[in-house]
């Protein structure tokens, strides 16, 4: 568990999903641009579109 972990660079590579973020509960940036994203996973059983529901997800990821 990263519980110290507030901030995530993670910009121009060439990340292609984003999925188990649950690791770190205190994330309150996370900065991806220049990626090719294409699917966030919330859960082994949920996989959705980033631009249709990121608020939702970054929500149950967050708690926000």
């Amino acid at each position: 568990m990263c519980r110290n972990l507030t901030v995530l660079y993670l910009y121009d590579n060439k990340i292609t999903q984003i999925c188990n973020l649950g690791f770190a509960s205190n994330l309150t940036h996370l900065y991806m641009q220049n990626n090719n994203i294409t699917h966030v996973i919330t859960s082994p059983t949920h996989r959705s579109s980033p631009s249709s529901t990121w608020r939702e997800t970054a929500s149950r990821w967050w708690g926000g």
